[in-house]
């Protein structure tokens, strides 16, 4: 038997969809961006080796694309080719390990939620009747590590495939595809509820420790912190935030963002958030630098002429 890899799903959501698309599908499935990376704990040497050198396996994941948008994901992205980009824009060793370097590609990719998908290839030796392909996907919220959908039962019967592509086409697509479009609705119900609750995101502000400023100075006709709080409370869903914790030099948050802008565009839960906010403390002559960290966004105050 061969097990092959684990692969990781990505959706990042955009414009608040209608219920139904074109021919029953529903609509947020067209609005849904996905990018397929493969990902496998415990094998680094081996998922690397079969990225770079296994065409089959590329195949297998051209064939998961193909699945998705088959079902109403039009917006499926190529993992290679963002692959590709991401490693000119970072620096990678050839010795990182490729859970670690998996973890950065997600850090980069402007995404939502993950699935996470076992793969295994079984190819007994001298018995080529019984090869099956078996796949496992589970939906997470990046941010928040909320599970929207699971399935474990998508696989192929036992019988004489040409090879892992084809295996993995007969699973989605024919003998496993019940369980596949089951996956998919349980995904569609658990997504459609996010532009309804919005996402909670903790928010903390520190002033540098260089500098001078404080959360209570007075800018223009408020305090910085009231300045703050107004603007984070422009951008909260249904202006919706608790406070933790705040001094003169930190305030803490609990803020409820939309996953969905007033533009309809897709954003996580970070997009823009720190340059807009940026622009709107430029106004008194401060900048800041954010730290994101999943569902965590931390932002360092200072004097632009510091």
């Amino acid at each position: 038997m061969r097990i092959i890899t684990a692969l990781f799903l990505f959706f990042t959501l955009p414009q608040i969809p209608t219920a139904q698309g074109t021919h029953g599908v529903p609509a947020i499935r067209s609005a849904l961006s996905v990018m397929v990376i493969p990902f496998a704990p415990g094998g680094d040497k081996n998922v690397k080796n079969l990225i770079e050198h296994d065409t089959a396996f590329r195949q297998a994941i051209s064939y998961i694309n193909s699945a998705l948008i088959d079902m109403g994901y039009s917006k499926t992205l190529d993992f290679l080719t963002f692959k590709d980009i991401i490693d000119k824009k970072i620096s990678i060793t050839e010795d990182e390990v490729w859970s670690t370097r998996a973890k950065r590609y997600i850090e980069q990719a402007p995404v939502d939620i993950i699935i996470e998908t076992d793969l295994t290839w079984i190819d007994p030796r001298d018995r080529p009747h019984d090869r099956q392909a078996i796949v496992q996907l589970k939906a997470v919220d990046k941010y928040t590590s909320v599970i929207y959908a699971n399935a474990s039962s998508i696989r192929t019967a036992p019988r004489e495939f040409p090879g892992l592509p084809a295996a993995m086409d007969c699973a989605l697509n024919r003998d496993g595809r019940v369980a596949f479009q089951n996956f998919l609705a349980q995904l569609d119900s658990s997504c459609a509820k996010l532009p309804k609750k919005g996402r909670i995101t903790t928010i903390k502000f520190e002033i540098a420790t260089e500098s001078t400023i404080s959360l209570y100075d007075a800018v223009g006709n408020e305090r910085l912190l009231d300045k703050i709080k107004a603007f984070v409370s422009s951008k909260a869903f249904h202006g919706g935030y608790e406070i933790v914790g705040f001094s003169a030099k930190y305030m803490e948050l609990q803020v409820q963002l939309p996953v969905f802008s007033d533009s309809s565009s897709a954003k996580a839960v970070n997009a823009d958030f720190d340059k807009e906010l940026n622009n709107y403390l430029n106004q008194w002559g401060i900048k800041t630098d954010c730290t994101a960290v999943g569902s965590w966004l931390n932002f360092i105050l200072q004097r632009r002429d510091n």
